[in-house]
């Protein structure tokens, strides 16, 4: 019988994973390992190679990826031959949030707006100091509320809101009587309105040349439909008077002519 001795050499891999690679918002991210130790020679290769942006051949390559999946380093011992492959996890947040519409509110009116997309574990912050998803402001001017999202990953998002405010008033041009309409029947300006935001009470009166009364109403949403006693009115300059009370409480008197067009 012959013997002989062998020598086998134990060759060790003392890598590790970086932090984890998260992509926000469509961007690209870094992902990692870490050799903890400096005396081995290690070459790598990163694939899938269309997630691969640069640095394929290094330990913090640049990724891209439109949703989340693994990432694989091939990793060889130059020295010895040796290899092994590491699985890298990417991830892909998928924040992404809305808001309420802009509002127009009157002055002294509450208006409620959200934030939408949100998730459990997700971080609100609005630009008034609001932790909530939804809350009901009042401001008393026009102003815009900005909101950020942090999800767990550390991903954000903003979004924001204008909220206009109106400040009450009782003039011609907020208590708008407009100079003509067309009852035609063609679905534009077929009725004659009294247009305005803060009006509480009107009293609106249209007359005829002659003087009669032929049209009142204390009713904002209720116009004229150039009719009277059911019949069509010819085309004609008809007289008006028109009071009106305000939110405000100021009041708005006045008189004048509209043209009835056909």
């Amino acid at each position: 019988s012959i013997s002989d001795t062998i020598d086998l050499n134990i060759v060790e891999f003392d890598i590790d994973l970086g932090p984890l690679a998260v992509i926000c918002d469509e961007g690209s991210t870094i992902a990692s390992i870490i050799n903890n130790d400096d005396l081995d020679i290690y070459t790598y290769q990163w694939s899938p190679e269309d997630c691969i942006v640069s640095g394929g051949d290094t330990t913090t390559p640049v990724v891209f990826a439109n949703e989340s999946k693994d990432l694989m380093v091939n990793v060889v011992n130059t020295l010895h031959g040796c290899e092994t492959t590491l699985t890298v996890p990417l991830l892909v947040s998928d924040l992404n949030i809305s808001i309420t519409d802009d509002l127009t509110i009157i002055q002294g009116e509450e208006a409620t707006i959200e934030v939408f997309g949100t998730s459990i574990g997700d971080s609100i912050l609005w630009s008034n100091g609001s932790v909530e998803i939804e809350q009901i402001v009042m401001p008393d001017e026009t102003t815009i509320y900005t909101v950020t999202v942090i999800d767990e990953n550390g991903c954000s998002a903003t979004a924001s809101v204008e909220i206009i405010v109106l400040t009450p008033r009782c003039d011609d041009e907020s208590v708008f009587v407009p100079s003509g309409f067309s009852p035609n029947g063609d679905g534009v300006n077929d009725e004659l309105f009294v247009r305005s935001l803060f009006v509480e009470t009107i009293d609106f009166v249209i007359y005829n040349r002659w003087g009669q009364e032929i049209f009142r109403t204390d009713d904002i949403r209720v116009g004229w439909d150039g009719t009277f006693k059911g019949k069509a009115l010819s085309p004609d300059s008809y007289a008006f008077c028109l009071r009106s009370v305000c939110i405000n409480g100021e009041e708005n008197v006045r008189t004048g002519n509209v043209n009835l067009i056909r």
